[in-house]
C-alpha cells in the first residue's frame, strides 16, 4: 500500500476552521474513495498550529490520479489554502503492517 503523511502549519486563528473543513476531505475520502484505505487528521499535543493528515492508499495512482480530482479534496483545498501557513511537506511511505489484505479486509466495516 501507498502511505503519505502530510504536516502543515496552520494559522492560529484559523484551527478550528481547519478542522471543520479537514472533516470533508478525510470522510469523504474513506467514504466515496474505493481505494482510500485511511485518513487520518491528527493534532500536534506540543504545537497545536501542526496538523499531520496520515493516509493510506493502494498506490500511487489512487493517491495522485484519483484522489487529488475529487470534488472533496478540491474543495477542501480552496478552502484550507488561505488557513496554511509556510509550505507543507510529505512524506511517502509503503506500509509494511497491517499488510495489504488487512487494508482491503478491513474497508468493509469503517462507516461513516
Amino acid at each position: 500500500m501507498y502511505a503519505i503523511f502530510v504536516t502543515l502549519r496552520v494559522k492560529e486563528e484559523f484551527c478550528t476552521d481547519f478542522i471543520e473543513a479537514s472533516f470533508g476531505d478525510s470522510a469523504g475520502s474513506v467514504k466515496n474513495e474505493p481505494n482510500c484505505y485511511r485518513f487520518d487528521i491528527l493534532r500536534n499535543a506540543d504545537e497545536p498550529t501542526i496538523f499531520h493528515l496520515y493516509e493510506v492508499y493502494k498506490d500511487k495512482n489512487s493517491h495522485q490520479e484519483l484522489h487529488l480530482n475529487t470534488p472533496h479534496f478540491l474543495k477542501w483545498q480552496e478552502a484550507v489554502k488561505p488557513m496554511i501557513e509556510g509550505q507543507g511537506s510529505s512524506i511517502v511511505m509503503d506500509t509494511i503492517f497491517p499488510n495489504d489484505d488487512v487494508w482491503e479486509n478491513q474497508k468493509s466495516f469503517f462507516k461513516i
